[in-house]
Parts: C-alpha cells; sequence; structure tokens
C-alpha cells in the first residue's frame, strides 16, 4: 500500500525520474512507484526500450483526465466517486487499467460497474438500451464481475433478461462490440 510521503510525491518535478505525457500535459512520476504497481510498468522499465531510455511515456489513447486519476491511483490506491452512468471516463478508467495491467483497480472498477448497474437495471425501464450503452463502452474488456452480474440479470424476468438462449444469441451479435457474452 502506498505510504504518506509517496502521495505527496506525485506530479512533482523535483523528486521525480520519469515523465508520462498525454496531449499538452505531463505529470512527473516516479519508476519505483509505477513499477511496484504494474507490471506492464515493470516489464517497461526493467527493459532497455526508448521510453526507459528516454524517461518518458506517451500515452495518446486516453485523455489527460483519466491520466491522472490512473496515476494518482497508482501513488495513493484511492479511486475518485464516478458515476459510471453519466461518465465516459468511469469506461475509461477500466480500459487504462486493463491496458496497463493494474488488476486491483481494474477489479475495483468491475465490481462497482456491476453493482451500479444492476441497481439501475431494477429500477430502469429502458435496460436494453443500458446493456447496449455498457457493453459498446466496454468493448473487448474481459470484466468478469460486470459478465456475472449482466448473466444473472439475464436470468431474471426483468427487460430482455427474460429472453430464451434462443433469442439471447440473435439479440447480442447485434451490439458490434458484445462478442457474443
Amino acid at each position: 500500500m502506498p505510504t504518506s510521503a509517496e502521495t505527496n510525491k506525485f506530479n512533482d518535478p523535483f523528486t521525480s525520474d520519469f515523465i508520462v505525457k498525454c496531449e499538452d500535459k505531463e505529470f512527473h512520476v516516479h519508476q519505483k512507484i509505477l513499477q511496484e504497481r504494474s507490471a506492464y510498468f515493470e516489464a517497461l522499465l526493467r527493459s532497455k526500450c526508448k521510453e526507459k531510455r528516454e524517461k518518458l511515456l506517451t500515452i495518446d489513447d486516453f485523455g489527460p483526465n483519466v491520466v491522472e486519476i490512473f496515476l494518482q491511483y497508482l501513488y495513493n490506491g484511492a479511486i475518485p466517486r464516478i458515476s459510471f452512468v453519466q461518465s465516459t471516463e468511469s469506461f475509461s478508467l477500466m480500459k487504462i487499467a486493463d491496458k496497463y495491467n493494474v488488476n486491483e483497480l481494474f477489479d475495483a472498477l468491475d465490481s462497482y460497474l456491476s453493482q451500479e448497474c444492476m441497481l439501475l437495471l431494477s429500477w430502469c425501464d429502458k435496460s436494453r438500451l443500458m446493456i447496449e450503452h455498457y457493453l459498446r463502452e466496454l468493448g473487448d474488456l474481459q470484466a468478469p464481475k460486470f459478465t456475472t452480474m449482466l448473466y444473472k440479470w439475464r436470468s431474471t424476468e426483468k427487460g430482455i433478461g427474460s429472453l430464451d438462449d434462443k433469442q439471447w444469441s440473435i439479440y447480442l451479435p447485434q451490439i458490434p462490440t458484445s462478442r457474443g457474452l
């Protein structure tokens, strides 16, 4: 678990030994913390690659706000309160955790997403639209808790959950990124 001394060193240009750049923002970080919290960064920073030599990693497939939340998590182990329904950053945070192999963050977000989605499905009569939105956002991620929640919901009597196997298998492939869950 991160110490308070480490938490206070996030984005400190005087003590950092590595930069993560995203668009026009630079984040001053510490190789030690990146290596301890991510198998991806551990492998990257132990190799003789360009990023290691230049002490710079450019992330161009996520926005600066998502990268900052992600890096702050590596430093302090805390996730800010996020609404999955209102924020695409939530899905991006799950994707960046998956990409950089930060399993604890990914698992926490998977749990939160599953619980929030299940709660919303019980209150909302637009279930099909919500499932389609979540599946599009999650894309190719292997989110076991969300998948379990979706399967459990599918077997209930509400919404599209009442579809039998044949109807379900016809419906799901119509969603481009569903991968036939």
